[in-house]
C-alpha cells in the first residue's frame, strides 16, 4: 500500500511540476532548493547535500554536508517532526529579533541557527551545567557580556540582550580564527580547545583536520549547526509545517513600566493572560517587573497596548492580597495547565519527597487522591498532576546516545 501511495504521489507531483527534474540528471536548476516531499525518504542522500549546497552559496559561513549532518537532519525530520514543527513556529517569532541584532553587528544571519542547537529556541531552557536562555550562557560567563542576573531578572533569557551577548562573543571568536567553522565550534568548547587542536594537527586550521582532536561534544557541534540551518530552511519541503506560536513578531509591541508591578496586576486590570506575559517577557523570573531607578520596557500583545496606557494608574494602584498557608491549603488540588501521571510509592519514600519531586505540595496529592491522612504504603498508586508549561511541552525524552545540547534542559 505504501509503495502504491508513493507511486501515485510522485505521478501527481510530476504532473503539477513539469519543470522539475529528478536529481542526478544534471539538469537541476541551482537557483531553487529541492522539494523533498516529491522525492520522499529514499532520496535523502541526494536531497540533503543539494539543499545544503544551495544554502552554502548564500552565506559566508561554510556549510558542508557530512554523514553526521545527515544524522542530525534525520533526527529532526524523521524522528522528531513534532519538535521540529514547534521550533519552526518559534523561529517565526524569534528570528526577526535575531536578524536585527546580527545585522547591526554585521554578522552572517545564518548564525541565528546556533540558538536551535543551544536551546531549541526556548528562552527558559536550562542545561545541566546551569547554562540558561536562548544562547545558553553560564552564570559567570554572562557577567563578561554585562547580562544582569538578580533575584528578579535574568537577562540570559532576554531575546535581545542575550543575542547581543552572543554576537559579541561570536565576533570575538571570528577575530581569533578568521574562520566561521572554527568560531562556531569555539562557541561550544571555547577557543582554548580549538588552539590545542590546531597544535595537534601540526598547525592546520582546516576544520576537518582538527576535528579528530576535539571532544565528542565539540566534534558534533558544527554538524548540528548545519543541520539546524537545513531544518529551519526546508522543513516545509519535508511536509513539516510550523506550529502556530502564540504571537507573531508583528503582533507584539513594547510599553514602559514606571513602577514595580506583578503580572497579576496587569492581568486583573486589562485582561492579558499571565501565561502570555510570561512567554513575552521571559527575562522576569518571579512574575514580577522590578523598577529600580528608570522605567523598564515590557512586551505586550498589540491589542493590549492602548488599554495598558489608558489604565496605567489603575494597574499600579491595584492591590494584591498575599495568600497565606490557609489560603494555599484551601486551594490545593488545582489541575489547570497540568497533566495527569501515576506515581507508585517506593519503599522508604516520604510524602514530602514525592511532592517536592513533582513540584506540588502534599496537600495537592491528598486532594487528587481523596486521602484523609498522610499514610503511604509501598506500591500504592498515586495520581499526581504535573506542570505542562507551553514552552517546554515540546521537548521529547530521548535515548541518552541521541541527546542534543538543545534538549538537555532540566525543566522539561
Amino acid at each position: 500500500m505504501r509503495i502504491l501511495i508513493t507511486t501515485i504521489f510522485l505521478s501527481i507531483f510530476m504532473v503539477i511540476q513539469p519543470g522539475f527534474d529528478m536529481l542526478g540528471s544534471g539538469n537541476r536548476s541551482e537557483s531553487s532548493p529541492v522539494n523533498a516531499m516529491a522525492l520522499l525518504e529514499k532520496n535523502r542522500d541526494q536531497i540533503y547535500p543539494a539543499n545544503i549546497e544551495y544554502l552554502d552559496k548564500r552565506t559566508p559561513v561554510k556549510l558542508e554536508y557530512s554523514r553526521d549532518v545527515k544524522k542530525y537532519i534525520d533526527f529532526y525530520i524523521l524522528d522528531n517532526p513534532e519538535m521540529l514543527s514547534i521550533i519552526a513556529g518559534r523561529s517565526e517569532y524569534y528570528y526577526p529579533i535575531f536578524d536585527d541584532v546580527l545585522a547591526r553587528h554585521n554578522l552572517p544571519l545564518e548564525l541565528k541557527n546556533l540558538s536551535v542547537v543551544e536551546s531549541a529556541l526556548n528562552p527558559f531552557a536550562v542545561s545541566r551545567s546551569g547554562a540558561t536562555g536562548l544562547w545558553q550562557f553560564l552564570f559567570h560567563t554572562s557577567r563578561m557580556f554585562h547580562l544582569n542576573i538578580d533575584s528578579y531578572v535574568d537577562e540570559r533569557r532576554d531575546p535581545v540582550k542575550s543575542t547581543e551577548a552572543a554576537c559579541e562573543f561570536l565576533s570575538y571568536l571570528y577575530r581569533i580564527f578568521n574562520d566561521w567553522q572554527l568560531a562556531i565550534t569555539a562557541y561550544n568548547c571555547g577557543p582554548g580547545m580549538i588552539e590545542k587542536a590546531i597544535e595537534k594537527a601540526d598547525g592546520s586550521t582546516n576544520y576537518w583536520d582538527i576535528r579528530q582532536y576535539l571532544s565528542a561534544e565539540a566534534r558534533d557541534y558544527y554538524p548540528k549547526f548545519v543541520a539546524a540551518c537545513y531544518i529551519t530552511s526546508f522543513h516545509d519541503n519535508h511536509g513539516i509545517k510550523s506550529s502556530k506560536f502564540e504571537y507573531n513578531y508583528d503582533e507584539v509591541e513594547t510599553v514602559e513600566v514606571k513602577q514595580s508591578i506583578w503580572y497579576k496586576q496587569i492581568s486583573k486590570v486589562i485582561g492579558v493572560n499571565e501565561t502570555d506575559l510570561r512567554m513575552l517577557n521571559p527575562v522576569y523570573k518571579q512574575d514580577y517587573i522590578p523598577v529600580y531607578e528608570n522605567a523598564v520596557k515590557i512586551n505586550l500583545p498589540k491589542r493590549a497596548v492602548k488599554p495598558f496606557i489608558l489604565n496605567e494608574d489603575k494597574i499600579y494602584a491595584y492591590q494584591l492580597q498575599a495568600k497565606d498557608y490557609n489560603d494555599l491549603r484551601a486551594e490545593a488540588g488545582g489541575i489547570e495547565g497540568k497533566y495527569k501521571t501515576i506515581h507508585f510509592v517506593q519503599r522508604g519514600e516520604y510524602f514530602h519527597q514525592i511532592a517536592m519531586n513533582s513540584n506540588c505540595t502534599l496537600y495537592d496529592i491528598m486532594k487528587w487522591n481523596n486521602m484523609e491522612d498522610k499514610n503511604l504504603k509501598a506500591g500504592q498508586a498515586l495520581v499526581v498532576y504535573k506542570e505542562n508549561e507551553k514552552l517546554n511541552k515540546n521537548v521529547p525524552k530521548l535515548k541518552k546516545a541521541d541527546k542534543l545540547p538543545a534538549l538537555l534542559v532540566d525543566n522539561q
